[in-house]
């Protein structure tokens, strides 16, 4: 295939009663996708579970889903968590910056690079600034790109770049929780405040 089209995705690590199942698709004329929505609603765990199915696709074994769709990548490129490190001399923001420059240097047009939190670490406008930045390089190697962020800007970036699809993980406003699902062509907000509230941050604060 030239996309990427996962029908009731799960991650398999998760106990299978109570894993939230979701439908993700790239396509070739699309190949760049930012997610966005709530603070622990599960845009990480989604992009785990997509590059493990594309992991375990590239190897030759059954992928976590019902229906599976997917391009055979060249390389696939994956950033998560905290980089820092007291050893070799790195903030939070430079252990992010190294790891993307050393997958950036391995992409081609038929790599999968995929980033949680891009430009994490520095001020919003930087990190931003950043971000939108790489978003471009990935349209000018032509590979496919999943990344997630809380950026107002790099949301605006996504909804007006033609190469750009959104998504966004559902926060029920009634119940005040995350629901864990994957709504595609949706921009979501970060619910800040509703999840500091529901993590029992003090009231007066």
């Amino acid at each position: 295939s030239t996309s990427i089209k996962l029908e009731e995705l799960s991650h398999l690590l998760i106990n299978r009663d109570v894993v939230v199942k979701n439908d993700f698709e790239v396509e070739d004329d699309k190949k760049i996708v930012v997610i966005t929505g709530p603070n622990a609603g599960g845009k990480t765990v989604l992009i785990k579970a997509i590059s493990l199915a594309c992991y375990l696709n590239q190897r030759g074994y059954l992928v976590p889903a019902k229906k599976a769709e997917l391009k055979t990548f060249s390389s696939i490129e994956f950033i998560a968590g905290d980089g820092q490190s007291i050893m070799d001399n790195l903030s939070t923001f430079s252990g992010h910056i190294v790891e993307i420059n050393n997958s950036l240097s391995k992409i081609d047009k038929d790599s999968l690079f995929v980033v949680d939190e891009i430009g994490q670490g520095t001020s919003p406008l930087d990190g931003e600034a950043i971000g939108n930045a790489v978003i471009d390089y990935l349209e000018s190697v032509g590979c496919y790109g999943i990344l997630t962020s809380h950026y107002e800007k790099k949301k605006k970036k996504a909804i007006r770049d033609d190469e750009v699809e959104v998504g966004a993980m559902i926060f029920d406003e009634d119940t005040i929780k995350p629901t864990f699902k994957y709504k595609r062509g949706l921009i979501g907000r970060s619910y800040a405040l509703e999840v500091a509230k529901n993590l029992h941050m003090k009231e007066e604060i």
